[in-house]
């Protein structure tokens, strides 16, 4: 991990040109400025010694004057480590602040081997350019005897091309490295490594066999990200204290893999550290040896795990090891839709530290994160602004702060759908009774106002019939009387 960490400490920056000669006349400190190697002459100009100021310079001491030196490459420039190492071993009575800069990307190569040691350099800011010979010096000897003096170590944006020969050689010793080169820099105050891209040269068989004895995935393992093995960390019996680090970026590195964690974790310790930035690495969730984050950065401020596809937390409070204030734990932009009781419970209960998870796709449906209206205010105090996150699901409550949607939609209260249907069902039950005695009615109105039966005008035209039928049946039987008593 001396090589995973030296990978971390490799960092790029924005480089200005000063219009000014390669050389300048004595200042009054007595110092008098070497000429520069020919290939360094053509790309770089120094600055007269004078006092570092302005919060570039924040971490460079103020006891000595700084010979800043400005360096533009194209691609004509192969610049030589060893040739800056030589000159500013010949600058006793100040320090140096080294800036390179390629403004076409990747035109330009430095050959920069780890662990970038120059005497007097306090200062070193590399961006945009194309790296090599990174490995050239991991087992060499004549390194010992130059002290740490790097303050700032800034390097971003470059291409970093990685001899895979050299690098399974290391691998087969790496617990005989040395401390410069397991540890690198322990006097560094600023460590930026950002956005780096890694390209690999001198493929051979027998690396390859190396590489597939690494603790990694398949995925990690074809583009071998990384290639210290976890076994030679733990048999080396070197640690790192970097007592003067406070801080350290190493966002938009995709290559970050478990051995670097589990470096931090076993072989390194960061009693000063206040900022971590690990945005944009590409992990899914927060590395396992960060979940108990005060125990390895007891003073840590600020860990940044934002713009990732984390989707979910698991934090734990080191009460004992927390020497400083609550901190901040960013969480944002990344792929948290729900939170679980314990999600909440984590919540409220880390008292080191506010975790942010705005921009997160925030599901208000049905059932999801319903514990945002149970929690107490007390609870709540340090998160209340979760409830005024805009909602991302479901799609038709998207962009709709979360204390705006219907209570009883995220609580999925019974009440809220049935006495829908209930009042469908009323409205419906009614409607079908208005008809039906509307119809009712109209059929009664109608056989009143109607003409009468036909069948009572028969009868009624009859009556005289049958009154008369009746009337010859009585004289008849009147005639028989009468002719009975003649007899």
């Amino acid at each position: 991990m001396a090589c995973r960490m030296s990978i971390a400490m490799v960092a790029f920056c924005m480089i200005e040109l000063l219009n000014t000669v390669t050389a300048f006349p004595a200042s009054s400190t007595g110092f008098r400025p070497s000429p520069f190697p020919p290939a360094w002459k053509r790309a770089c100009q120094q600055s007269v010694p004078s006092v570092p100021v302005g919060d570039e310079y924040s971490h460079v001491s103020t006891s000595r004057l700084l010979v800043r030196v400005f360096c533009s490459l194209t691609d004509r420039d192969d610049l030589q480590w060893t040739d800056f190492r030589s000159w500013a071993a010949k600058a006793h009575s100040v320090q140096i602040a080294l800036h390179v800069n390629c403004p076409v990307r990747h035109q330009g190569i430095l050959r920069l081997p780890w662990p970038m040691k120059a005497r007097n350099l306090v200062y070193l800011k590399v961006e945009n350019c194309a790296l090599m010979d990174y490995e050239r010096e991991l087992l060499s000897a004549h390194l010992l005897g130059l002290s740490d003096s790097l303050r700032v170590l800034h390097i971003s944006d470059c291409l970093m091309y990685r001899d895979l020969t050299a690098m399974g050689f290391v691998m087969d010793n790496g617990k005989n490295l040395s401390k410069d080169v397991f540890c690198g820099p322990l006097s560094l105050r600023s460590l930026v490594l950002r956005s780096l891209t890694h390209k690999f040269i001198n493929f051979q068989e027998n690396t390859k066999s190396r590489l597939t004895k690494l603790d990694m995935s398949r995925r990690v393992l074809k583009s071998a990200k990384t290639f210290i093995p976890v076994s030679n960390l733990q048999e080396n019996p070197i640690m790192c204290h970097y007592h003067s680090l406070l801080h350290m970026d190493e966002s938009g590195n995709r290559y970050l893999g478990r051995q670097h964690f589990l470096f931090m974790q076993f072989k390194a310790s960061y009693p000063a550290l206040l900022a971590y930035n690990l945005s944009d690495i590409g992990v899914t969730s927060v590395p396992h040896e960060l979940t108990s984050w005060r125990f390895k950065f007891p003073k840590l401020q600020h860990l940044d795990l934002s713009r990732n596809s984390v989707t979910g937390f698991d934090f734990v409070d080191y009460h004992g090891m927390s020497t400083g204030p609550p901190g901040i734990i960013d969480l944002s932009h990344n792929n948290i839709s729900k939170i679980s009781k314990k999600g909440f419970r984590i919540l409220t209960h880390l008292h080191t530290a506010t975790v942010i998870l705005t921009g997160n796709p925030l599901s208000c449906k049905c059932g999801d994160n319903s514990y945002l209206f149970s929690l107490s205010a007390t609870d709540m105090a340090k998160y209340d602004y979760l409830r005024k996150l805009p909602c991302y699901y479901p799609k038709k409550s998207r962009g709709t702060p979360f204390n705006e949607i219907p209570r009883d939609q995220i609580l999925c209260r019974p009440t809220t759908r049935p006495s829908l249907k209930l009042t469908v069902s009323v409205t419906l039950g009614t409607i079908l009774l208005l008809i039906v005695v509307l119809v009712f009615c109209i059929a009664q109105y109608l056989k009143s106002r109607g003409p009468k039966p036909t069948v009572s005008e028969d009868f009624s035209h009859s009556q005289p019939d049958v009154v008369h039928v009746n009337h010859i049946e009585h004289n008849k039987s009147f005639i028989d009387n009468n002719e009975m008593e003649k007899f």
